[in-house]
């Protein structure tokens, strides 16, 4: 047997490459699913990042739109500040006219 090929052992290297072909197959065939699977997944999470990206960018126009910045707020409460000043001011004017007159009445 140290040359001789039989056809036994053409059948046997035969059917072990066809086995091996078949597996090899099978194996390029489930790469191929997984990689189907992840470009699915892929298209959906780009899919699912462009909604979250338009959800901040509204939300962010939404905010700009209708929250106080800090330079107005700043000028709101310069504004209401002074009010109070004038009212305070205007307060004792008349509490000094008050006991004026009333320092009046009691001289008289």
């Amino acid at each position: 047997m140290s040359g001789v090929i039989t056809y036994e052992m053409v059948g046997v290297v035969g059917g072990a490459l066809t086995a091996a072909a078949i597996f090899v197959s099978w194996i390029l065939s489930r790469f191929a699913l997984r990689d189907k699977k992840i470009q699915d997944l892929q298209k959906e999470l780009l899919k699912e990042i462009g909604t979250l990206q338009k959800a901040l960018h509204e939300h962010k126009l939404y905010a700009a739109e209708h929250y106080a910045t800090k330079d107005g707020l700043t000028d709101a409460l310069r504004s209401m500040e002074s009010a109070i000043d004038r009212l305070t001011e205007r307060l004792d004017n008349g509490l000094a006219v008050l006991l004026r007159q009333a320092a009046s009445k009691k001289d008289a």
